[in-house]
């Protein structure tokens, strides 16, 4: 499977898991230090989630795959990163449902996880940050 091998040695996937890991451990912070400070279950899960949203998308879209698009080209990436965390909340909503009560709750969003992170690689690459003429090179560059 030399294809699968390639995309394994690849800078960039490596640098997608790397902002992935950083996206998530974040996440974690936020939900440690925000109790300590007085904030609610409630608002520390709010504050963490939309924090590393859109963290995540930055450091996706700048890091991991290098694209530096603005105006029209930033905003359908928006538009279109939207739409995939919609799916990917309706996808792990879904297989929740049908576990409930079979397979235990962390199991069940370890593999959503696991296959959303594979998709939405995917997904990054060849729609949300695909390279477009004229577009997706840094300033000055």
């Amino acid at each position: 499977m030399p294809a699968i091998r390639e995309l394994m040695t690849s800078p960039q996937v490596w640098r997608y898991v790397a902002v992935g890991v950083a996206g998530y451990l974040l996440e974690v912070a936020i939900l440690v230090l925000l109790p300590r400070f007085g904030a609610s279950a409630g608002m520390s899960v709010t504050v963490s989630y939309w924090v590393g949203l859109a963290a995540s998308f930055a450091a996706q879209k700048l890091l991991a795959f290098s694209n530096f698009d603005t105006g029209p080209l930033l905003a359908r990436q928006v538009f279109a990163y939207g739409c995939l965390v919609l799916v990917n909340y309706g996808f792990t909503l879904g297989c929740v449902h049908l576990a409930a009560g079979r397979i235990p709750l962390v199991a069940v969003r370890t593999v959503c996880l696991g296959m959303t992170t594979v998709w939405n690689y995917a997904v990054y690459a060849t729609v949300i940050f695909r390279r477009t003429p004229g577009g997706s090179r840094p300033r000055g560059r």
